[in-house]
């Protein structure tokens, strides 16, 4: 093999979310434009920064979650659209950066791509020439890949790896009715993480979302992992791990009291009065 080949995957995009990547403007189909917030303008600078260094892989995974969906749950009151039209082409858009010569999709979340019947993930796959699975076994050179979108999520940080190595204990049992998987990739948690027994490994994917409250709601100090991973094929005989991560953006910090307003010049507020 002359070049290293790549296997990237993306998930948990959550395009239409005010909290998630979108382009930094987008004109809608009654020719308002919406712009970026500014939480959103720093995760794309992270996307574009990762278009232009992972540009054109051998394969693009998609792994579930890549648009947002109309949030019935709230009214659509964190999203920037609730049209799916709208919110497949954007994700269409951004994913069209990274040039993928070949992609792969598989399902996400009910709540967020499915409706009325259709899955609209479907649709995204169908503009890059592929289709939707519930799940893909991809032959990469040899090495077997086996990706779906949902794991269990844990609150407690060190037992992350056990929903993983229960996932690698399942497939090893049942390899000889499936496949021998090299690698086992999973997302929907919207955190990074990785195990690995001799030649066989598993992971866990960052996503591009920010906090939403959703996530305050149920684990408040919790912050996302934002970026993706690849895996490169060298021709040495194995696959290897790459993380491409960023900081998500901070949550508002509200500076109080004297000293705060001796460094920033701010104003109090007294009994909900301001003050000078």
């Amino acid at each position: 093999m002359s070049r290293s080949e790549s296997l990237v995957v993306i998930s948990d995009m959550h395009v239409g979310s005010i909290y998630s990547v979108m382009p930094p403007s987008y004109v809608r189909a009654d020719g308002n434009r919406v712009e970026a917030n500014p939480s959103q303008a720093e995760i794309y600078g992270h996307w574009a920064e990762l278009c232009k260094e992972w540009r054109r892989p051998d394969i693009l995974l998609c792994n579930g979650d890549i648009i947002d969906g109309v949030q019935p749950a709230n009214q659509g009151v964190e999203t920037w659209t609730t049209s799916l039209d709208e919110q497949l082409d954007a994700a269409t858009v951004l994913l069209k950066m990274l040039e993928p010569r070949e992609a792969y999709f598989t399902t996400g979340t009910s709540y967020h791509v499915a409706s009325a019947g259709r899955r609209h993930e479907e649709t995204l796959a169908g503009n890059f020439g592929a289709r939707l699975d519930n799940d893909v076994f991809i032959d990469f050179n040899g090495h077997v890949i086996h990706a779906a979108h949902h794991i269990s999520y844990s609150k407690v940080f060190h037992y992350r790896t056990t929903p993983l190595a229960r996932a690698m204990l399942i497939s090893k049992l049942n390899e000889e009715k499936s496949y021998k998987c090299e690698w086992l990739a999973r997302s929907h948690v919207h955190y990074f993480v990785q195990i690995r027994f001799s030649s066989h490994g598993a992971l866990t994917t960052p996503c591009w979302e920010g906090r939403t409250p959703y996530m305050v709601k149920g684990s408040p100090e919790d912050m996302p992992d934002i970026g993706a991973v690849r895996l490169l094929d060298e021709g040495d005989g194995m696959l290897s791990l790459e993380l491409k991560e960023w900081k998500p953006p901070r949550p508002r910090l509200i500076r109080v009291g004297s000293g705060s307003r001796k460094r920033k010049g701010a104003r109090g507020v007294r009994g909900g009065a301001r003050v000078g």
